[in-house]
C-alpha cells in the first residue's frame, strides 16, 4: 500500500505462482526503488528463501528493499532463548551477503534484543519479520524501530529513509468530522457552548451576520479542542497498554510464566478492541466523505448524457427503424448505469 501523497510510478509487478512474494519496481518521488514483500512458509523457510531469492537475484539491485515475514531469525540475538539452527542461519545469511542485502534494523540497533513475534504455545520471542536493504540503500536509513501492529500477532518494523528531499506539509482547511457528534459528551459540551455564547452575546445591538460569524468561530474552536482531547486520551490509553506489554514481555523473557503469558494476550486483546473501534470510526468517516463527494455529480452526468446522445444520433443514422427511447428514460438509464 503506497500513500496517495507519494508520487509513485510502478513500471514492473512480478509475483510467483503461489503468491509468496510480490515485487514492485518503479519510482517514488522521482527516485528509483524496488520493493519486495515475501512470506516464507514455516518449517521450510530457509530452503524457501534460498530458492526464491535465487529467482529474484536479477531483480535485486542497489535500490532494493525487501520486507516480510521470513519465519527465520538471522542471528542469535533474534530469539529469546537463543536456541537457533546455526546451519540454517548461516546458509540464509550467505545468500543475503551474495545479494548484498543486510538487516537494516540490526544495522541501526546493533546488539539490541527486541522481537516481532511472541509464540504463545512455546512462550518464546523471536524476530522473524525483517526489513532488508541493499547496502547502498541501508546507508540512507536513519531510524528503525519495532512497533505494535493491531489485528496481528506480529509486530511491525518502521524505518526512516532520509534522502534530503523532505517536502513541507501543505496547509489544509479544518473540516468537521461528523462522527464526533456520536459522542454524547461532545454533544453536551457543544450545546452548553452555544447556550453560553447566546446568553453572553445576544444583546440585540449586534447584527445577525456578525453574531453568526462569531458563533461559528467559537463552536469551531470548541470542536477542535474536543477532538484533540479525545485523540490525546486515545493515544495515552494505547501508550499505557503498550508500556505494560513491554514490561510483561521483558519479565517473560527473563522468567517465563504462564500467568505472564496470559496477561500479555489479555492486553493485546484490549489494544485490538481499541484499534477496531478506531477503524470503524475511520470507515464511517470515509463513507460520510464518499456521500458528500458523490452528491456533486452534475458534470459527470452532463458528460455521460452528452456522450449517450452522440451515440444515439450515430445509431439512428445507421438504423432509421430502430427504437428510440425518450430523453427522460435515457437520463434514468445513464444514472442507473453510473451507480
Amino acid at each position: 500500500m503506497i500513500s496517495d501523497k507519494a508520487k509513485a510510478k510502478i513500471d514492473l509487478i512480478k509475483r510467483d505462482r503461489e503468491g509468496y512474494y510480490i515485487l514492485l519496481k518503479g519510482t517514488l518521488d522521482n527516485e528509483e526503488i524496488s520493493l519486495i514483500n515475501i512470506y516464507a512458509p514455516n518449517n521450510i523457510a530457509p530452503k524457501f528463501l534460498m530458492e526464491k531469492l535465487g529467482e529474484l537475484k536479477e531483480e535485486i539491485d542497489s535500490k532494493t528493499i525487501l520486507v516480510g515475514d521470513l519465519n527465520q531469525p538471522l542471528s542469535n540475538l533474534d530469539k529469546s532463548n537463543q536456541k537457533i539452527n546455526k546451519k540454517e542461519v548461516k546458509e540464509v545469511n550467505e545468500i543475503l551477503e551474495k545479494l548484498e542485502l543486510i538487516d537494516i534494523w540490526r544495522k541501526i540497533n546493533r546488539d539490541k534484543k527486541e522481537y516481532t513475534f511472541f509464540s504463545a504455545p512455546h512462550g518464546t520471542f523471536t524476530k522473524i519479520d525483517h526489513t532488508l536493504g541493499h547496502r547502498n540503500m541501508a546507508h540512507k536509513c536513519r531510524k528503525a524501530e519495532i512497533i505494535n501492529a493491531a489485528f496481528s500477532d506480529h509486530k511491525a518494523i518502521k524505518i526512516m529513509i532520509s534522502n534530503g528531499t523532505w517536502k513541507t506539509k501543505s496547509k489544509t482547511n479544518w473540516k468537521l468530522n461528523n462522527m464526533i457528534l456520536q459522542n454524547r459528551l461532545v454533544r453536551e459540551e457543544i450545546i452548553e457552548t452555544i447556550n453560553n455564547f447566546i446568553e453572553e452575546n445576544d444583546n440585540g445591538e449586534t447584527s445577525f451576520q456578525t453574531f453568526w460569524d462569531a458563533a461559528k468561530a467559537v463552536i469551531r474552536g470548541k470542536f477542535i479542542s474536543l477532538s484533540a482531547y479525545i485523540n490525546k486520551l486515545g493515544r495515552a490509553e494505547i501508550n499505557q497498554l503498550e508500556m505494560q506489554i513491554k514490561k510483561l514481555e521483558s519479565d517473560q523473557i527473563k522468567n517465563p510464566q504462564q500467568k505472564t503469558k496470559l496477561e500479555i494476550l489479555k492486553i493485546k486483546g484490549e489494544i485490538n478492541k481499541i484499534e477496531s473501534d478506531r477503524t470503524i470510526d475511520l470507515i464511517n468517516k470515509t463513507r460520510s466523505w464518499y456521500f458528500e463527494k458523490t452528491n456533486k455529480i452534475d458534470k459527470v452526468l452532463v458528460n455521460l448524457i452528452k456522450k449517450r446522445k452522440e451515440e444515439k444520433q450515430i445509431n439512428s443514422i445507421k438504423d432509421e427503424k430502430g427504437d428510440i427511447t425518450s430523453e427522460e428514460e435515457e437520463i434514468k438509464a445513464i444514472i442507473i448505469n453510473y451507480f
